[in-house]
């Protein structure tokens, strides 16, 4: 079913302006990578009327000063409805592979946190800017910049 939603992505990236060979070589590993941390294949997450991804802002219990901006993701519809914050909100289904594609490529998001309730209350947490990185670190591995000299 990975297989099948990184393809799926590889077909779409020329709409995100990627070559398919960058998706394919350097995006797509790291994507299986983070999606074998959590255990389902596809996320139920809180949309506005217009589609748009509920983030939500939450602060630092540390350091009150800093946000991160948020998306939750529930591994069960049950779980999502129970964080509806308005009656216009609705679930939509997302596969995994999607999620961490649109984490690494939009940047208004800081993090996306899985939320399965039959793993006793864990929640899993993965950051931009980690994903980020390691995207940008297998890039540079396989399409190292070319020497004109």
């Amino acid at each position: 079913m990975l297989d099948e939603q990184i393809q799926q992505i590889i077909d779409k990236a020329i709409d995100h302006v990627v070559p398919p060979s960058v998706i394919e070589k350097s995006v797509a590993p790291i994507l299986k990578s983070y999606a074998q941390k959590v255990s389902h294949e596809a996320y139920y997450l809180v949309v506005n009327q217009k589609n748009d991804l509920l983030i939500r802002i939450i602060q630092s219990s540390l350091d009150p000063s800093k946000e991160k901006r948020v998306i939750y993701a529930f591994a069960d519809s049950n779980t999502g409805l129970k964080f509806l914050s308005s009656p216009t909100n609705s679930l939509k289904l997302i596969p995994i592979t999607h999620l961490l594609f649109d984490l690494f490529a939009i940047e208004s998001w800081d993090e996306l946190i899985f939320v399965d309730p039959m793993s006793k209350g864990t929640t899993v947490e993965i950051k931009r800017l980690e994903i980020f990185q390691d995207i940008q670190k297998k890039i540079k591995e396989q399409f190292p910049p070319l020497n004109y000299c």
